[in-house]
């Protein structure tokens, strides 16, 4: 951003307060002026009266000319209002000091309407001129100050009455002209005739909503309708007949002007139009390079294949340009807004009717909540329902739901997918729903069904289960149900989350989650980075989503790709291996692309304070202690765990040497046995360590007859019951060989380190030590 103005919250009050303080001005301005008129027609001196003095005329021109300007930013939604109030404030304040000066220089005419009729004379450039004459002594000699005040206010009531006129009569002409003067935009395609089912205005005003403050939301596209168009102009969208992706149309559209971009959304339904588009856009508009380095151009492709839109994510993480590219799909939208409501109710099985994208996308939507609830939320990892998927190609549906799970490693989904062949039938699914109380239904296309109505037939016969009857052609609402508990849900884009939407939104707010999680401590104050992700300002938002672009970018320099798990091993390529060096250089680069950061946005050294901005860190690296050190490497680590969960996993190039013993990330397996703890218990490590476990922690046994203690906060992270007393662990660590002895301080106390041994390092910061046999025994390799 060109400066942490246009984006303070502070801004939209501070322009409010300014437009009232213009009002009072001008108000106060007329007021001096009318009773002058009105009262000391035949005494008109001081500064303010006198008609050779240019004050009051000069504060009521910068008070008329700044109150537009602020009245036009603050009343993009109402453009149209805010001219229509303009002009009839302005040309009521003419009458009445017309009327005032006139009034008594007419004593033959009518009393009113002969000062009336001369008032509007002034609005077409006449001007009578009666004062001085003797007309009974009564009519001013010279012309009151009210008379030039109520000159120049008509003049500019005209002027802003055909600014208005024009932008109504000419809309096309006048959006052309702001889009190409907008010094920021947000920028929008693809509308006409691609959002089948849902209300295309809709999505509009949601991208405008979420909009930075001061970001002009600009509708390009071919063959606009013309009522979305009118009612688009009347929210303040700039509506621009054209193909963003013609350089001579993109050019008419924009000019050369370098603007800050905020985001660009390609919406069409026809995903290669989506994506050579975007390459159009990227590579030909202009834009301010400087504010797009601290802050990436957000770009949003509609992309409705779920493998087609992995690859163009990965394709972009290799773009040299300042670019955050990220597919976002109709399915994938609705799988995360029906998984959200399947997970709220508490379900425990979800049986799946359908072969099409959304039961695919809803199969993977349940996948990766798994994922991030072994790690990074409060929600456990036993509240993922069962799915059953009932339909003829049931078992191609699962296979290639797995086929694409294997993008993400070795991860195994702990919660069955399970096939139902055959056509579903209401009578036989009746019966499995009553002996399945928490069951819900998901029916992803009722086209499919041998009998359309299933889902409503379904409803009236268990209408205590939660029935979801989804397509992506037909519009709905899941807010408000059918009947009973049946709920229709159409197609959404889900834009309404701003710089939460997509894929990359998702990876911020599950990391600002696991920051909220780490630094939960009971009663202490909220601070403005410590609030839920929703309500964190953009600087906080868009601060969430810069280390994980920072940290995928900063790989490519160590000979490091992110390749899919189930493509990497054909090009010659090995899970990578990070070596302390690259660790510490990786830590450091998130330090500097931090610092520059805050220091665009106007933040310096100091005490930690979000008002004024300070912060004590703001230093090189080589300024910066252990512990402060030791917080970008926990941010590293967190961000690679981020991004494996997620389908993203480094692989080291096959030219390029590794350390072969560096961090690498590893799988949790194999059972154990395991008992809470009563009271404090001491134990020794396989090295000899004495080591403490407190009451509450939990006293586990390995296969092997090998007993340690696990903090109760880690144990519910990382084993997941299987019945009595066995427990099977879960989730990933990092972990590296140690080349010669090291001291670790565990949580239950310090351990050493032999040469050979691992060490180990989980999400949450804290490290031990696994002799090497042992290690091979309860880890694998995430590759």
């Amino acid at each position: 951003m060109r400066s942490t103005w246009r984006s303070s919250r502070y801004r939209l009050p501070a322009l409010k307060a300014a437009a009232v303080l213009c009002g009072v001005v001008l108000a106060v301005c007329v007021a001096i002026a009318f009773a002058g008129a009105a009262f000391f027609p035949h005494e008109q001196s001081g500064p303010f009266l006198d008609p050779t003095s240019p004050l009051l005329i000069t504060l009521a021109a910068a008070a008329v000319l700044a109150g537009a300007w602020l009245v036009e930013a603050l009343s993009r939604s109402q453009a149209r209002k805010s001219h229509a109030w303009l002009v009839t404030t302005l040309g009521g304040a003419a009458v009445a000091l017309g009327i005032a000066a006139y009034w008594r220089c007419y004593p033959g005419m009518s009393p009113f309407w002969a000062p009336l009729a001369e008032t509007l004379r002034l609005f077409s450039g006449g001007l009578d001129q009666p004062f001085g004459r003797d007309l009974a002594g009564s009519c001013p000699a010279r012309p009151p100050t009210a008379l030039q005040l109520a000159r120049v206010l008509g003049w500019l009531a005209v002027s802003a009455g055909v600014v208005g006129l024009v932008r109504s009569v000419f809309p096309r002409y006048a959006d052309r002209v702001r889009a190409r003067m907008a010094g920021r935009i947000t920028l929008v395609t693809g509308v006409s005739g691609s959002l089948t089912g849902m209300d295309a205005f809709g999505v509009l005003t949601d991208i405008a909503t979420e909009a930075p403050e001061g970001s002009l939301v600009v509708l390009i596209d071919s063959g606009i309708d013309e009522a979305l168009a009118f009612r688009c102009r009347k929210a303040g969208i700039v509506v621009v007949d054209g193909d963003p992706a013609d350089p001579q149309e993109r050019s008419a559209a924009f000019g050369r002007k370098r603007r800050i971009i905020d985001a660009v959304y390609f919406l069409s339904d026809d995903a290669g139009r989506n994506i050579a588009q975007y390459r159009s856009v990227r590579k030909g508009l202009a834009y301010d390079a400087e504010a797009a380095v601290r802050v990436p151009v957000r770009a949003y492709v509609r992309i409705d294949d779920l493998w087609r839109g992995d690859a163009f994510r990965r394709e972009q993480l290799h773009a040299a340009q300042p670019w955050m590219a990220d597919a976002i799909s109709v399915p994938g939208a609705m799988a995360q807004s029906m998984a959200d409501s399947i997970l709220d109710a508490g379900c425990s099985t979800v049986w799946v009717f359908g072969s099409n994208r959304l039961v695919q996308a809803l199969l993977s939507e349940f996948a990766v909540r798994d994922r991030e609830a072994a790690i990074f939320t409060e929600r456990p990892g036993d509240t993922i329902p069962c799915l059953r998927v009932w339909d003829p190609q049931a078992r191609d549906v699962i296979e290639d739901f797995e086929l694409f799970q294997a993008r993400f490693g070795r991860w195994t989904f702990r919660h069955p997918v399970e096939p139902v062949a055959g056509q579903p039938d209401l009578q036989r699914l009746a019966r499995k729903l009553a002996a399945e109380p928490n069951a819900c239904v998901v029916v992803a296309d009722p086209a499919e069904l041998p009998v359309s109505d299933l889902p409503q037939r379904l409803a009236a016969k268990c209408p205590h289960h939660l029935i979801f009857r989804a397509s992506e052609s037909e519009p709905g609402n899941p807010a408000e149900p059918l009947f009973g508990r049946l709920f229709a849900v159409g197609p959404t884009l889900g834009l309404d989350v701003g710089v939460g939407s997509g894929l990359w939104g998702r990876m911020a707010r599950l990391k600002h989650e696991a920051y909220r999680l780490q630094h939960a401590t009971a009663g202490a104050e909220l601070t403005e980075s410590r609030k839920p992700f929703d309500e964190l300002s953009a600087f906080y938002q868009a601060n969430n989503v810069r280390p994980i672009l920072t940290l995928m970018r900063a790989m490519a320099p160590l000979g490091i790709d992110w390749s899919p798990a189930d493509l990497a091993p054909g090009n010659g390529s090995r899970p990578a291996c990070l070596s302390q060096d690259e660790i510490q250089r990786l830590a450091r680069l998130e330090h500097e692309s931090w610092m520059e950061y805050l220091l665009a946005h106007g933040w310096t050294r100091g005490g930690r304070s979000d008002r004024p901005k300070r912060h004590p860190n703001l230093v090189p690296w080589e300024q910066l202690d252990g512990p402060d050190r030791e917080k970008d490497v926990s941010s590293v680590f967190d961000t690679l765990e981020l991004l494996a969960l997620l389908g993203f996993r480094p692989y080291r190039l096959k030219h390029v040497a590794q350390d072969e013993g560096g961090w690498a990330r590893y799988l949790r397996v194999g059972e154990v046995t395991a008992t809470p703890l009563t009271e404090p218990r001491e134990w020794s490590t396989e090295n000899g360590d004495q080591l403490r476990g407190d009451a509450g922690d939990w006293w586990v046994e390995s296969a092997d007859r090998h007993q340690w203690t696990v903090k109760a906060e880690q144990f519910t992270r990382t084993y997941q019951h299987v019945e009595a007393d066995r427990w099977q662990r879960v989730g990933s660590i990092f972990a590296h060989v140690s080349n010669d002895s090291e001291a670790i301080m565990t949580l239950e106390g310090l351990a050493v380190a032999r040469s050979g041994d691992y060490i180990a390092r989980a999400n949450t910061g804290e490290s031990w030590v696994i002799p090497s046999q042992s290690f091979r025994q309860r880890y694998v390799p995430d590759g």
